[in-house]
């Protein structure tokens, strides 16, 4: 008794007996987690499906190649994930033969075409679960080789090949060549070997995902298409276009897609190129310096101008688009147009014809004209160029002025003191005789001939003036004094006549002057506005700052200056006035010219404006 007493375990050593079975346990656990963590690396790297299914038809494993294909689907049903069903389909059934330990391999085929032969081994898991280990080896390839096969034997294969427009057949959702023509060959360079088995996106063909998916969905839509283009790449990167027409058809009961291409690489490259053509000439025609008018020949319509065309008119493209020449009155005179264009219809070609247009508000502007005939399209358009000469003109005039001034100029400073020698001589003598008593019944007469030569020398005073030689001082000085220290005589003389005198001073800053002769140009421009009004009127003179240029200006209310003589104002003795010289003008334009400033005018029926413009400082 005492002996088997002794023979019981005391705690201390059921607690070190627990605790090495406890170690001996982990350990052996560890072992297996081991060997698992071992088999689910290499099932991992297996280029199959590899999954394990549970009782209830949930997925609890799988590879990563399974992952790659259909994500993780961890915990869902296989039958939703390969056939997107609610209920078990007939491979799942079978799992009831499969948990009495038999293995069994089949075929199945997922919605998207694919195909792959199975291999299910049932298995105890760790917690006593009976599960399947599934391994899928995709066969589509095979199948697809087996299917071109079967396709090469019959008729259409023949056709198939012998069409000279590149065929395929793919696949229908997934994309993979089953077959491609000898033309598809040629025009992809893709040897056939390439092709099958692979996707468009494998290749490269497509330029992006997003072209097929668009592609499938049009043809998902209507069951097929006709002509539709699409950019393919060949294998030497060569960027083809083509207009593609697809039916669906069956090949062993799985949907495909029959593919045939129309090669429209040469047009779309021709259209191309044209389109870049008429950009160009866009881009010319509109940044043209050059006023340009496309008119239709047939109906005289203007199609389209350049950007100076409307810049120079001032009309707005709206305005003139379907509009003629004649609509618009642009020609200042349409009679010498008509000569023109009889010419032009003679030869098709008009060139260097110099003649006026009227802008939207009304001035006219010289331009230089040229009419060509152009063909687009078979129909006959006239491209007519205008340069605007307005401005070559006008200092084409101001020069002939300023020769004519120069040579009077130097006339005057070679004659005018030998002129007004003797006639000072003369005056003397006529006004000593005048005073004798045997001449006193002719004193009318002396004094009408002391007259006439008291105008002559006043002429050559005037015609001396104009010496290109005369020595001025200039000196920073504001037009505004200068105005208003002459104002006074002015308003005198507006008084006498009946006349108003206003100024208008816009402060502007000193430019370089000759204040003498500056008095002078104000005292002859204002009695030739005053001249020019009728009692009543107002003559204006103001002083500004207008584009970047210090402006004296004299405004009457006059009729404006005769059209017929606008071309020759300024000339020495072309005058309209019953007792003019003519000097008045010629001689403000004398002093313009020693200032460095420009003398220019503007006229109409309700007065004239002279402007003279003066560079500001630096």
């Amino acid at each position: 008794m005492i002996s088997n007493l002794m023979n019981i375990p005391t705690a201390k050593q059921l607690e070190l007996d627990l605790n090495i079975s406890r170690i001996e346990l982990e350990q052996k656990i560890e072992d297996c987690s081991t060997e698992r963590a071992s088999l689910f690396s290499v099932l991992d790297k297996l280029p199959a499906l590899v999954y394990i299914v549970a009782p209830d038809y949930t997925i609890r494993y799988t590879n990563r190649y399974f992952q790659e294909r259909f994500g993780s689907p961890t915990d869902k049903p296989c039958y939703l994930i390969f056939h997107g069903r609610t209920t078990p389909c007939v491979p799942c059934q079978s799992f009831e033969v499969l948990k009495k330990g038999n293995c069994q391999t089949w075929v199945g085929h997922l919605d998207n075409g694919d195909s792959y032969e199975y291999y299910d081994y049932p298995f105890i898991d760790t917690d006593g679960t009976e599960m399947v280990l599934k391994f899928g080896i995709d066969i589509t390839r095979r199948n697809l080789a087996e299917a071109a096969w079967r396709l090469s034997e019959n008729k259409f294969y023949k056709a198939f090949q012998c069409n000279p427009e590149p065929i395929t057949i793919t696949t229908l959702e997934s994309g993979y060549y089953v077959e491609v023509n000898d033309a598809w060959v040629e025009d992809c360079g893709y040897e056939r070997s390439e092709a099958i088995g692979k996707t468009g996106l494998d290749l490269r063909i497509w330029l992006s995902p997003t072209d097929r998916m668009l592609f499938l969905k049009e043809i998902l839509k209507n069951g097929s298409v006709h002509n539709y283009e699409l950019e393919y790449r060949t294998k030497s990167s060569e960027l083809n276009y083509y207009l593609v027409s697809a039916e669906i058809i069956d090949m062993n009961d799985q949907p495909h897609l029959l593919c045939v291409h129309k090669n429209v690489t040469k047009r779309k490259r021709t259209e191309l190129a044209l389109r870049q053509s008429e950009e160009k000439f866009s881009k010319v025609f509109h940044g043209s310096p050059v006023m340009l008018a496309l008119i239709d020949e047939e109906n005289s319509k203007i199609l389209d101008v350049s950007d100076e065309w409307l810049n120079v008119t001032g009309y707005d493209k709206e305005q003139i688009m379907g509009q003629t020449i004649r609509d618009l009155n642009l020609w200042a005179d349409p009679l010498i147009m008509e000569e023109y264009m009889h010419r032009y219809k003679e030869i098709d070609k008009l060139e260097n014809v110099e003649i006026g247009i009227i802008t939207k508000s009304g001035d006219i502007r010289q331009t230089l004209v040229n009419i060509q005939k152009v063909f687009v399209d078979g129909v006959a358009y006239h491209l007519t160029a205008c340069i605007d000469i307005t401005e070559q003109k006008r200092i084409e005039q101001e020069m002939a002025r300023l020769d004519r001034l120069n040579l009077i100029g130097e006339m005057a400073a070679s004659i005018g003191h030998e002129i007004r020698n003797p006639m000072t001589a003369v005056r003397g003598f006529l006004q000593m005789l005048s005073e004798q008593d045997y001449y006193k019944k002719d004193k009318i007469y002396f004094d009408l001939m002391l007259e006439e030569l008291d105008r002559a020398n006043g002429i050559i005073s005037e015609y001396l003036s104009m010496a290109r030689d005369k020595t001025i001082y200039l000196q920073p000085k504001y037009l505004d004094q200068v105005v208003k220290t002459i104002y006074p005589m002015l308003e005198a003389d507006a008084n006498y006549q009946g006349m108003n005198i206003k100024l208008d001073l816009g402060k502007p800053p000193m430019p370089l002057i000759d204040e003498k002769e500056i008095r002078q140009m104000i005292l002859n421009l204002a009695r030739n506005g005053m001249e020019a009004m009728e009692p009543g009127g107002t003559l204006t003179i103001g002083t500004m700052i207008e584009k970047n240029e210090i402006v004296l200006f004299v405004k009457d209310e006059g009729t404006g200056v005769d059209p017929k003589i606008q071309d020759k104002i300024g000339t020495p003795f072309l005058t309209t006035k019953i007792k003019g010289t003519g000097l008045g003008l010629a001689v403000c334009y004398s002093i313009a010219a020693r200032h460095q400033a420009k003398l220019e005018y503007e006229t109409n029926s309700n007065g004239t404006t002279f402007k003279l413009r003066f560079p500001q400082p630096d």
